[in-house]
């Protein structure tokens, strides 16, 4: 039984498309470590300008809308996109989502277009913070706090195993 769903025409030219702007446009000859160890300042600097030309297409999150730096695609479009960029064997290009869709529901029009935007545009990189280091990431035991200090916040706790492939602008913690 084949389960693969065969594009459409317009699915499988828009596959072309983008296929062939990434050949064009992919970095090549970089030494990116196979174990996922952070990048050094070289390939970052090489992939941060791909990620910011994904983003300026609005690739790092195709099916996001437009008003938030994504492309406004439809779902199986934006696979499409995801599809192809998993092929180039690059590390990942896109923002961690599991903290924009929070962003998203909770966070002020103000927070959005300040955090959301400019990750979605590929300019800023922002690294999910939950581990503790006698809980791990058990959010039920998380120790962290924020006290309000007249404007701000104070937060008070300790993270470990904060890590990524590039150097984070932001780190989104509980």
């Amino acid at each position: 039984m084949d389960f693969e769903i065969p594009d459409t025409a317009t699915q499988q030219a828009f596959r072309f498309s983008i296929r062939t702007w990434l050949k064009e446009q992919r970095p090549s000859n970089l030494d990116i470590p196979p174990d996922g160890t952070p990048l050094n300042d070289s390939e970052q600097s090489i992939l941060n300008t791909f990620r910011q030309q994904l983003g300026e297409k609005g690739w790092l999150a195709p099916s996001f809308s437009k008003e938030f730096g994504g492309g406004g695609l439809s779902i199986p479009l934006g696979m499409i996109v995801q599809e192809e960029l998993q092929l180039l064997n690059l590390p990942y290009m896109g923002d961690n989502h599991a903290w924009i869709p929070a962003m998203m529901v909770w966070g002020k029009e103000d927070q959005q277009l300040r955090y959301v935007l400019p990750a979605l545009q590929g300019k800023t990189i922002t690294w999910q913070a939950f581990n503790e280091p006698k809980v791990g990431s058990d959010i039920g035991s998380i120790q962290t706090t924020a006290i309000k200090d007249n404007t701000d916040y104070i937060i008070n706790g300790e993270k470990a195993f904060i890590t990524g492939r590039f150097k984070p602008d932001y780190l989104w913690t509980l």
